[in-house]
């Protein structure tokens, strides 16, 4: 069932509110909120492993592209919300591509590349020169 609203979800961008009418009308009194929580704990739970192993073999590579786009989630307590997206060079043997949730701040990005030393792909934003140092 967690894999089928993962797969409506992401694939099929069938949002929660509308899984919790449909499983309703199969007699599963399960709400929105219950399925996104799913979703959450999946990822803490089984994905986040894979996710570390991946960002350690993106470090090793010689090229990263970095970009950070602002979003906005309704129960955040900051006004914006920033999806970081790193990702490996287009002639990497085996391409890699993360998203990394948080804030505007150079942390982010000095905490996700942490042991890097290859050249960083990036637009000017001042919170990439802390990389430099």
């Amino acid at each position: 069932l967690i894999a089928n609203t993962i797969y409506q979800k992401y694939v099929l961008k069938v949002p929660a509110y509308r899984q919790e009418k449909d499983l309703r009308r199969m007699g599963l009194p399960l709400d929105h909120k219950t399925v996104s929580n799913w979703h959450i704990k999946v990822c803490e739970y089984y994905l986040s492993s894979l996710y570390e192993l991946l960002r350690k073999e993106l470090l090793k590579l010689d090229v990263i592209h970095a970009y950070e786009t602002p979003y906005r989630v309704l129960d955040s307590e900051r006004t914006k919300d920033y999806v970081w997206t790193f990702l490996s060079g287009k002639h990497a043997e085996k391409p890699i591509v993360l998203y990394h949730h948080g804030s505007r701040k150079d942390a982010e990005a000095w905490d996700f590349l942490t042991g890097f030393s290859g050249y960083l792909h990036c637009d000017q934003y001042p919170g990439y020169l802390r990389l430099s140092q």
